[in-house]
């Protein structure tokens, strides 16, 4: 017999998100400018361990994947603008210097809303260590007809939590 109660239930949208980014990296700019995330992916290495004719597995090192957004590029608050200055925290193109991870890893948050008002927050997560590794800014195209250009970043986190588990 199936369970009717299931029909009650609320589900997790894929809209209902917001990604906080700190202030002195793009901030509300960048938070208003999300289009689509992932939420954060990991695995963890098993390690083979043998005696005699066995073999058996114990955990080995996690391994936290690498992490896309992607934003609109806004006119106003340049959204591209404000990711090169997070990149320029990583590596100077203008001066061609490394930064050290003090200056350019940031601690990201991804929350998850319910379907009420915007303090709503069902899931949370604190990506740790956050730096932008990859920026696509888009394509351009005479033939577009008000294509809107969207930049698509690739972040890389430490590892991240997640609030109440």
């Amino acid at each position: 017999m199936p369970n009717f109660a299931r029909t009650m239930y609320e589900v997790k949208r894929q809209n209902r998100f917001y990604i906080m980014f700190p202030t002195d990296v793009g901030g509300a700019a960048l938070q208003a400018s999300v289009v689509s995330s992932a939420r954060p992916k990991w695995a963890v290495n098993d390690q083979e361990l043998h005696f005699l004719n066995t073999r058996w597995w114990i955990s080995g090192k996690p391994n936290w994947e690498q992490w896309t957004c992607e934003f609109y590029d806004y006119i106003d608050d340049n959204t591209l603008k404000e990711m090169f200055k997070w990149y320029k925290l990583v590596y100077d193109p203008s001066t061609t210097l490394m930064k050290v991870p003090s200056e350019y890893k940031k601690d990201v948050k991804v929350q998850m809303l319910g379907p009420g008002l915007e303090g709503d927050v069902v899931e949370t997560y604190q990506l740790k260590g956050t730096w932008p590794v990859s920026m696509d800014p888009g394509t351009l195209d005479m033939t577009a007809e008000g294509t809107v250009i969207r930049l698509s970043v690739t972040f890389r986190y430490d590892y991240a939590t997640m609030d109440g588990a």
